[in-house]
């Protein structure tokens, strides 16, 4: 869908990565093996993403709902780095650091 297109990638994994926990949560797959098939992306791609889920929900509420054109420019290895880490209140730091370097 065009429309989809046009969101920031970032929002676009976001609400991928929760579609993929609802099909493990019905059923619908047995593992996400099977969804990266489906998708055709790798495991470790497929992990990434759904570390996703796992990000403060300040941030996730962001990736969401913000308009602000900065998340158009944040780059899949940055966030990558955020999710690795497991304190909210960490996250919360780099997300603001993230933000402010490419402002």
């Amino acid at each position: 869908d065009e429309a989809i297109q046009k969101e920031p990638k970032i929002r676009q994994s976001l609400l991928l990565a929760y579609q993929i926990k609802e099909l493990l949560k019905e059923g619908k797959a047995k593992d996400l093996k099977q969804i990266a098939d489906w998708l055709n992306i790798t495991y470790t791609k497929m992990y990434l993403l759904l570390n996703m889920v796992m990000l403060a929900p300040s941030i996730q509420e962001e990736i969401l709902f913000s308009g602000d054109d900065i998340l158009n420019r944040i780059p899949e290895y940055k966030m990558n780095e955020i999710t690795r880490e497991i304190y909210w209140n960490k996250q919360k730091k780099m997300w603001q650091e993230l933000k402010a370097e490419l402002a």
